[in-house]
């Protein structure tokens, strides 16, 4: 589909009329799949179900049923309405777009367009802009829903690139802060937990003989024993942390690797830049 002027498209992805004649069998038919297709949240298809089965040929008791489930149906069709722009506000002219895989016919420009509820992914391209995709989560009779997506040209990578630099920066004060912050909790547990290890280990050390200690002396035993445990974990922990914020330090922002995608949440989902 062509997105012209200011992009508003729409109208469903809507069926044939129903035949003037309907066979029972066909009726039938329409009145079970129509009701399976609701259930499983197809409600385009359901809505053509129910048109076939409505009909007066169909008999009272399934068209009267017909027409109750067409009404309720219709009035839950959800619709969107989509909308590319460029990084200056301006509406885009001849931008190719497909809906789940599926091209947006020519018929529905200008027009809302209904839609099953549920997730919906578009492609929006064009071959002088970036590609850009999003994902959209739709309710059942919501209506109107705003798809806007702002294109960049291929050339213009000025927000890619800044929102490139911006993650590097992320991570390098991660690394840098993070690292420095485990580094010193590591040495003051370490330093604290090993005092205390000794010193526990100096109030039992006179009780034993060769190697060799009383009942008595267990616990303060095994407490020493976990403080130096603790104790050593700790300094290891730091010892890892201070490497990490040294190379952080180092670790010049430019040297950190690029990504070919950038995402953002817009505010109708999440959506994905970048040279496809």
């Amino acid at each position: 589909m062509r997105l012209t002027g200011a992009l508003v498209l729409s109208a469903g992805l809507a069926a044939s009329s129903p035949a003037h004649a309907t066979a029972p069998a066909t009726c039938t038919d329409a009145h079970v799949q129509g009701q399976s297709d609701r259930r499983d949240s197809k409600l385009l298809s359901a809505r053509n179900q129910f048109r076939v089965c409505a009909q007066d040929a169909c008999g009272p008791l399934v068209a009267s049923d017909c027409a109750r489930w067409l009404d309720e149906v219709q009035a839950s069709i959800p619709s969107v309405v989509v909308i590319a722009k460029d990084v200056s506000e301006t509406n885009l002219l001849d931008v190719d777009v497909s809906m789940d895989g599926r091209p947006l016919p020519e018929s529905t420009d200008g027009k809302s367009l209904e839609v099953d509820p549920g997730l919906h992914h578009f492609l929006f391209e064009r071959p002088d802009l970036q590609s850009v995709r999003v994902t959209v989560l739709v309710a059942a009779g919501e209506q109107g829903k705003r798809v806007v997506v702002t294109m960049r040209t291929v050339g213009d990578r000025a927000g890619f690139d800044a929102s490139v630099d911006a993650r590097r920066r992320t991570v390098r004060r991660g690394m840098l802060y993070g690292g420095f912050g485990l580094g010193a909790v590591g040495v003051v547990v370490g330093t604290v937990t090993g005092v205390l290890a000794l010193s526990t280990a100096a109030k039992v050390t006179p009780k034993c003989r060769t190697d060799i200690c009383p009942p008595s002396t267990a616990s303060d035993l095994d407490t020493a024993k976990a403080l130096a445990v603790t104790s050593n974990v700790a300094f290891a922990l730091g010892a890892l942390g201070v490497v990490a914020g040294l190379v952080g330090v180092e670790l010049r922002p430019s040297k950190l690797p690029d990504v070919g995608v950038a995402l953002w949440l817009a505010p109708q989902g999440l959506a994905a830049g970048g040279t496809f």
